[in-house]
């Protein structure tokens, strides 16, 4: 997901390549100033940064699987365990829409558009590049659960006799685990280059 790029100053700058790769769909920082790391400190920082990265990029994984969690796991009890807990979650709020299907749709949304949005975003870069990486996948997946979905709960709230079959629960799951899996990844990437960088430090 990521890569370090070194570069002759005499025949480009950071700033250029900066601008190429932003320019291509994807982003970048410049690491030690920008240019050859000149001073202990220098160097000293050019180390640190990845592991700065690292850091911050299991973090923003890990916030953005704990808010999708935090409405996924309710969706999913309210799907099975629990969609017959109570009859105020049958009473309909329009046509044959009822409280449930209108909580799960509730629930969903913000995971599907909010804490999935890093995947629309992947998987726009990825298909501008003529590539289906499996950001591709996880958007078309979980896209089908919720638009059908959607189209279900419409079709009933514009046709009384229509009874809406949703999955809404189906399109969080799928972006929650995703989030769960690369939130596991970054761990074990940021563990593992730490183990290499202190066996280089022995």
């Amino acid at each position: 997901n990521s890569c370090r790029v070194k570069f002759d100053g005499a025949v480009t700058d950071a700033e250029h390549i900066l601008e190429q790769l932003r320019a291509s769909g994807f982003d970048g920082r410049i690491l030690a100033g920008g240019t050859r790391a000149r001073t202990q400190e220098d160097l000293a920082q050019a180390r640190e940064a990845p592991k700065e990265m690292r850091q911050r990029e299991s973090a923003m994984w890990r916030g953005l699987f704990l808010r999708a969690l935090s409405l996924t796991l309710p969706a999913f009890l309210l799907a099975k365990p629990l969609a017959n807990v109570s009859p105020l979650l049958h009473e309909k709020v329009f046509g044959p829409v009822t409280v449930h299907i209108l909580l799960l749709f509730l629930l969903a949304t913000p995971v599907q558009f909010g804490a999935g949005r890093c995947f629309y975003r992947a998987a726009w870069r990825s298909l501008q590049h003529r590539a289906a990486t499996m950001d591709v996948l996880v958007v078309v997946g979980s896209s089908a659960a919720y638009i059908s979905s959607l189209v279900s709960l419409l079709a009933a709230a514009l046709d009384p006799s229509h009874t809406p079959f949703v999955h809404f629960e189906t399109s969080a799951m799928i972006i929650t685990f995703v989030l769960g899996g690369r939130t596991l990844e970054a761990v074990a990437k940021g563990e593992a280059a730490d183990a290499v960088s202190a066996l280089m430090k022995l």
